[in-house]
């Protein structure tokens, strides 16, 4: 069973992006991070 939690800015609660944990033997980890957010200045 594969668990995926989204993940927001704390001021707004917007999601920006998730975590992807895959729950059988491999527990392979994926991740994804809207574009708007990969680079703050």
């Amino acid at each position: 069973m594969d668990t995926i939690t989204q993940f927001a800015l704390k001021k707004d609660n917007i999601p920006i992006g998730y975590i992807k944990v895959n729950g059988d033997k491999t527990h392979e980890l994926g991740y994804g991070l809207k574009v708007n957010f990969g680079i703050m200045a």
